[in-house]
C-alpha cells in the first residue's frame, strides 16, 4: 500500500493463537488505493482487513487463520484492524476498506450491496439431532417435544427454543454418545463435523449406532469472505486459495471452534 496509508493510520495487530475446542470479519482503511489489485499482484502487496473486536475470539482467530494463509498462497500480505462489528462492512462497502474478514451472506448482502462474496464458504457450522431411534420423525426443534436432550457447553443458541430445565450441558461429543449409550437421554444435539469426527473414531460398538436423526440442520451458520468492490479480480483466485486451505484443515485433523451465532448479528 502507499506511504501515505501507513503513516495515517495505526493499526492494533494482535498475535494470532488457535486454541479452539470444536468454529470474523474484516475492514482495511486503504482510502487512498484506487487501483484494482488482482491474483497477479506483486508480492508482498498489503491489504488491511477489519476483524471484530465483539466477537466470538476462537471463531474469529481460526477464519483469520485460514483467509490470511489464503491470501499469503497469493503472495498478499493482510494486515488487520481490529474494529467493533458495526463498522465491518460499512468501511469495505464504502470503499474504506481493503476487505471483510467474513459474515451471513442473508444479512450482509442486502444491506451492504457493493460488498463482493467469495463463494467458498470460510466456516461452516451445522447442528443435528443424534441417537439410536430412527424410527420416529425428529426434523425440528418442536419434535423435540419435552424429551430431555443433551448438547455440549457453548451451543447458546438452544436456550431459544428449549428451556433450560430440557438440556443437559456436557464438554465433548464424546460424552454425548456416552449419554445415549447410557440411555440418560434418547437425543443429542451435535455439531456435524464433531459428531461425525467421534463416530468415524469411536471403538465402542453402541456408539457406532448412534446416527444423525434429521437431514436439514436445527441451525447453522455459514460465513463467507467479503471483498470491496476494487478487489473484485481476486474473487475467484481467493475462492481456490481457500478451498485449499480446508482441505489442508480436513487433512491435518484441525478442529473447528464451536459457533452457533452468526458474528455479524448485532
Amino acid at each position: 500500500m502507499s506511504a501515505q496509508r501507513t503513516t495515517t493510520i495505526t493499526i492494533p495487530i494482535r498475535s494470532l493463537l488457535l486454541t479452539v475446542a470444536s468454529t470474523c470479519l474484516l475492514w482495511s482503511s486503504s482510502a487512498g488505493a484506487d487501483s484494482e489489485i488482482t491474483a497477479k499482484s506483486a508480492p508482498a502487496t498489503a491489504l488491511y482487513v477489519t476483524r471484530p473486536t465483539n466477537a466470538d475470539q476462537d471463531s474469529t482467530a481460526y477464519v483469520w487463520q485460514m483467509v490470511n494463509a489464503a491470501y499469503q498462497s497469493l503472495d498478499i500480505e493482510l494486515v488487520p484492524i481490529d474494529v467493533p462489528l458495526a463498522r465491518m462492512y460499512v468501511m469495505a462497502d464504502q470503499g474504506a476498506a481493503d476487505a471483510a474478514l467474513a459474515g451471513v451472506a442473508e444479512q450482509i448482502e442486502p444491506r451492504y450491496t457493493n460488498l463482493i462474496r467469495v463463494p467458498v464458504p470460510v466456516f461452516e457450522s451445522r447442528y443435528h439431532i443424534y441417537g439410536f431411534d430412527r424410527n420416529n420423525s425428529v426434523n425440528s426443534w418442536v419434535d423435540l417435544g419435552t424429551e430431555t436432550i443433551a448438547a455440549i457447553r457453548g451451543f447458546e443458541t438452544i436456550k431459544r427454543y428449549l428451556p433450560q430445565e430440557q438440556i443437559i450441558w456436557v464438554n465433548s461429543a464424546e460424552q454425548l454418545l456416552g449419554m445415549l449409550e447410557k440411555k440418560r437421554v434418547r437425543y443429542v444435539v451435535g455439531l456435524e463435523n464433531q459428531m461425525t469426527a467421534e463416530l468415524a473414531q469411536t471403538m465402542r460398538p453402541t456408539s457406532k449406532l448412534v446416527r444423525r436423526l434429521n437431514d436439514a440442520p436445527l441451525h447453522e451458520v455459514v460465513l463467507y469472505h467479503y471483498l470491496a468492490p476494487r478487489h473484485a479480480g481476486l474473487r475467484e483466485a481467493l475462492a481456490e486459495a481457500i478451498e485449499k486451505e480446508k482441505a489442508k484443515d480436513l487433512i491435518d485433523g484441525v478442529d473447528r471452534p464451536l459457533l452457533d451465532e452468526p458474528i455479524d448479528s448485532n
